[in-house]
């Protein structure tokens, strides 16, 4: 009965990684023109400071105090905050690295029942499994960049090296997680 259970508790979890696959689209920045910059000029506006008081900004918007005039200066946020999922995440770390991982979660879970002294281990096998899929995403990164015979820029670099960056974060959770089952199933003195 608990193996059915884990292989339907398995068979759960994949299937919610491979229903959550997306594509994800790289778009070339924008460089700046003239008309770009007069537009944003129009967007600023500026509202005196009354004390005390702070001034109404719509949403994605940012207000700034200037010391000089006194005023506060308001315009378009330039870092909107971006809209990521769980699952989001979870696909850009590589579904295939992430069911691992969820799986060595998930049985270090049942461990913690059945078998205690294999908490740790677990918990170190899907820290191990972050760091190689990480180990490999950076080495595709390299032979990318070197095959390609293209500068790269550095933002796409960054986007690529925080991919890689996701599955070792998510194997040290797991080991976090490991680590304070074992010290609560350890016997008290």
């Amino acid at each position: 009965m608990k193996r059915i259970i884990f292989c339907l508790l398995a068979a759960l979890l994949a299937c919610a990684a491979l229903a959550a696959q997306g594509t994800t689209v790289i778009a070339p920045a924008l460089q700046p023109t003239a008309d770009t910059t007069a537009e944003t000029q129009q967007n600023v506006r500026r509202v005196p400071n009354t004390t005390g008081e702070s001034p109404k900004i719509d949403a994605g918007e940012i207000a700034i105090l200037d010391p000089d005039t006194n005023e506060w200066i308001i315009e378009p946020d330039p870092w909107p905050t971006t809209n990521r999922t769980l699952a989001d995440l979870y696909m850009e770390g590589d579904w295939v690295c992430m069911t691992l991982m969820t799986l060595c979660l998930v049985t270090m879970l049942f461990a913690a029942w059945k078998a205690p002294n294999w908490i740790k281990e677990l918990g170190k096998l899907a820290l191990l499994t972050g760091i190689f899929y990480m180990m490999f995403r950076v080495y595709s990164i390299f032979d990318l960049v070197q095959s390609s015979g293209i500068d790269i820029s550095f933002p796409i670099l960054c986007s690529g090296f925080r991919v890689a960056l996701i599955a070792p974060m998510y194997g040290m959770i797991i080991y976090g997680v490991s680590l304070i089952l074992r010290i609560a199933l350890q016997p008290r003195i």
